[in-house]
């Protein structure tokens, strides 16, 4: 069992929880959004929370943009609390495939299992629906 952290500026994160829940219904996913004028040590503070208090051992942080405020603060936060004595893998680029294939796989499979299932949907989730439909219709 591992647990998913979902990092976003705006409501994104809440957004992909809402939706979540119309495939898997799981307490195991927690959501973080940064908006204009937040505080930055708060937000730092709440994910440290989370982290902390967190039932398992793997997690798998889950943030929109690389470089972001958002996962900027992920990972100073795991270099100055060296993980914080989890396991923690962060992917960027978040979207609903890469999600919703780690929560329907987090229940019985690894942190680098569900990681690597995560990316690979992710990656396979963009798709080019015109350039794929004249290709097989030989156009």
């Amino acid at each position: 069992m591992i647990e998913i952290i979902i990092l976003t500026h705006g409501s994104l994160a809440n957004g992909f929880e809402n939706t979540i829940k119309l495939f898997v219904n799981t307490p195991h996913i927690k959501t973080f959004t940064l908006n204009p004028y937040d505080d930055l040590n708060a937000f730092r503070d709440s994910i440290e929370t989370a982290i902390f208090n967190s039932h398992t051992k793997d997690i798998l942080v889950l943030v929109d943009l690389f470089g972001g405020t958002p996962f900027n603060t992920v990972v100073k936060l795991c270099n100055e609390k060296n993980h914080l004595n989890k396991n923690i893998e962060i992917l960027s680029g978040v979207n609903l495939p890469m999600v919703l294939e780690a929560a329907l796989n987090m229940e019985d499979k690894s942190l680098e299992e569900v990681k690597n299932i995560a990316l690979d949907s992710g990656k396979n989730g963009i798709r080019d629906f015109y350039a794929e439909f004249n290709q097989k219709e030989g156009i």
